[in-house]
């Protein structure tokens, strides 16, 4: 078959869900607002849509830290190469990412006319305790009206793990990711445990408290951090520099590495050349980075204001925390003080992949949400 992703960009989430895509002989296509310096094009290279200045310049208005998501929220699109790039498509299957952002509403009509099945991909939990009436209309419309097809990698949010709401037509597949070969017989460095966190550089992914906590469990017992983000905005700039400059202040300067703008390969090598993985953002919808590094055999410290924070059993592969610095210190504490933990958590990081979020299972699952009626 052939499959058309439209989304704010191709981000590495989706980076192995393409590739088991293409392996079992489906042809795969993206139709994109934007790209960013983390993507990876070696599968497929992304189409993306010109935007109109007028529509650019009210984007710098109402977007200044040019964040996709919302660039892709009020912009328009160039109609005309929307639709050229629909109509050369012709794609059976359609995922669509931001099914309320203008250029999915103006493509629709199209996919509509053209009868490819159009699926709806978000990262809002499947199961819910408390849903506004706004998304129980959008339920109605998608499912009654549409009748769309929909999936979510995020089974519930953290803390609470029995919420009492859940709409049938709305099917949970995990991430997809590959065990990495290579983490099968790793070895791990408990003597100068290693840590290894990633993500923009920005307040929300909360490096300045992570830092902060890193110097409190070094004074006991040395260990190293290291952080790669990406830095593409003038915001990015100026919170690395902040960044840089504490690592200074703090004397951390042979125990503290911060990369910028890393390829995705060299991101992957990174996880083998580390012990424990730590994500303590905040605000985070969904994300995969937690998921790469069980992939490479590591345990994994994760904020619970995390909407993946449930691939992480807390005392299995990992632990929960919260995001202050004391929370994310005694996390670390905790791990650091019991090393017997990283050999024996990241072993059970990929036993839960192999296991509980099988790529396989979830390629068939997702074949059979693109088959249903």
């Amino acid at each position: 078959m052939k499959f058309l992703f439209m989304a704010p960009r191709f981000h590495t989430n989706q980076l192995d869900m393409v590739r088991i895509l293409i392996s079992h002989g489906h042809q795969v296509e993206f139709i994109t607002m934007g790209a960013s310096k983390s993507e990876d094009h070696t599968l497929v290279t992304p189409h993306i849509l010109e935007v109109p200045r007028i529509f650019k310049i009210v984007s710098g208005w109402f977007n200044p830290k040019n964040d996709f998501a919302r660039y892709a929220d009020i912009t328009i699109p160039n109609v005309v190469q929307l639709y050229r790039y629909l109509l050369d498509i012709k794609p059976n299957i359609t995922i669509v990412r931001g099914f309320l952002s203008p250029y999915i509403l103006l493509a629709l009509p199209m996919l509509f006319l053209s009868l490819t099945k159009v699926i709806v991909y978000t990262q809002g939990p499947k199961y819910r305790s408390v849903i506004s009436w706004k998304l129980r209309f959008f339920y109605f419309m998608a499912f009654n009206i549409f009748r769309l097809k929909w999936f979510t990698p995020v089974k519930y949010k953290l803390p609470e793990t029995d919420p009492i709401f859940t709409n049938k037509n709305i099917k949970f597949i995990p991430f997809f990711k590959e065990i990495n070969n290579s983490a099968l017989n790793r070895l791990y460095q408990i003597n100068k445990p290693r840590f290894l966190s990633i993500g923009k550089y920005q307040q929300r992914k909360n490096f300045i408290s992570l830092l902060e906590a890193f110097a409190a469990v070094n004074k006991k017992k040395s260990c190293t951090l290291t952080i790669i983000g990406e830095n593409s905005t003038n915001e990015h700039a100026l919170y690395l520099s902040n960044l840089r400059h504490l690592v200074k202040k703090m004397h951390l300067e042979k125990n503290v590495t911060l990369y910028e703008n890393m390829t995705y390969k060299q991101v992957q090598e990174q996880y083998l050349n580390h012990d424990i993985f730590i994500i303590p953002s905040y605000g985070e919808p969904a994300s995969i980075s937690q998921i790469e590094a069980m992939a490479c055999g590591l345990p994994v410290i994760c904020c619970v204001d995390n909407g993946t924070a449930h691939y992480v059993a807390d005392k299995k592969n990992g632990l929960h925390c919260g995001k202050t610095i004391e929370d994310l210190r005694k996390a670390m504490s905790e791990i650091v003080e019991h090393p017997e933990y990283i050999e024996e958590w990241g072993r059970y990081s990929i036993q839960l992949l192999l296991k509980e979020y099988n790529i396989q299972t979830g390629y068939v699952n997702f074949m059979g949400l693109c088959k249903s009626d």
